[in-house]
């Protein structure tokens, strides 16, 4: 892949943390808990996924554009 698409897609990567702490505090005012539980659960996969399978793979190709760098 090359660099430029590599941080395209890293930018759109990350560009989704703030949407995700935002759904995170929006499932926080949900009363019932075990699916504010379940909720969670599903965002933390959404989390998770876009950090394994999209920011970790973008900075071993390329480290210099490793946001923890």
């Amino acid at each position: 892949m090359e660099k430029t698409v590599a941080k395209s897609i890293l930018d759109a990567a990350l560009s989704m943390s703030k949407p995700l702490d935002d759904l995170f505090s929006a499932i926080d005012a949900v009363a019932d808990e075990s699916l504010k539980t379940k909720l969670h659960e599903h965002a933390a996969y959404l989390m998770r996924d876009i950090t394994l399978h999209f920011i970790f793979p973008i900075a071993d190709m390329y480290p210099d554009l490793d946001p923890e760098r």
